[in-house]
């Protein structure tokens, strides 16, 4: 990676010296009254276009090369009934719940954490404040943590590391929850985190404790 900033840099640097040259053998020439002849001219522009070719193609290579290194994450939901054990036989109520997981979408592998859930309105102002110390605040103010609410404190999510194109467990929520919590509300998002901080989320739409 160093050896290709350096070769970046450098090439930069070349272009730039060589169409600022060209300027200036221009100007000279054009005070001295010598503009040269059509072919010189022909010459001298197709220079500067291969050298302004060549920076475009190196900056496309610099995007390219830097959306491989990162990672990104795309969450994924659906909903079922809640499953329940009677005289150890598996039957179904007529409960719901929400199940999840996260899929990391970039390249290289990275480490996320499901934070909770939170009204879809108050995820707007998460994501639109620019002040990190309000942000935080509002981390903490908005988003609510229905898993380990849900349990009782038995469990506590952390950090999972990620593989590129692999999936994260799997995460469960009651409908219920939603509506519970939030009763005049529909509209929710599931997030996660970084572990740089850079937030993920998935919309989820609930009515009459069914998602939707």
């Amino acid at each position: 990676m160093k050896d290709y900033m350096k070769l970046k840099y450098v090439t930069f640097i070349l272009a730039l010296f060589f169409i600022g040259f060209s300027i200036v053998l221009t100007t000279v020439a054009f005070v001295k009254g010598d503009i040269g002849s059509v072919a010189d001219w022909v010459s001298g522009l197709g220079s500067v276009f291969a050298i302004v070719a060549v920076y475009q193609q190196i900056k496309q290579s610099d995007r390219q090369y830097q959306d491989n290194k990162k990672s990104s994450l795309k969450i994924a939901t659906g909903t079922r009934k809640e499953k329940e054990i009677i005289d150890g036989g598996i039957s179904y109520s007529s409960n719901r719940e929400i199940y999840f997981w996260a899929v990391n979408t970039g390249n290289v592998p990275d480490s996320f954490i499901f934070i909770g859930v939170c009204l879809e309105k108050d995820y707007k102002k998460i994501i639109n404040t620019q002040d990190e110390l309000t942000k935080m605040e509002y981390l903490n103010e908005y988003i609510r943590e229905p898993f380990i609410e849900v349990a009782l404190g038995l469990e506590k999510r952390e950090f999972e590391i990620i593989q590129p194109h692999q999936i994260s467990k799997e995460i469960v929520v009651p409908v219920s929850y939603f509506s519970d919590t939030w009763p005049e509300e529909s509209k929710f998002c599931i997030v996660f985190m970084s572990a740089v901080g850079e937030l993920y989320k998935k919309d989820v739409f609930t009515k009459n404790n069914k998602s939707a």
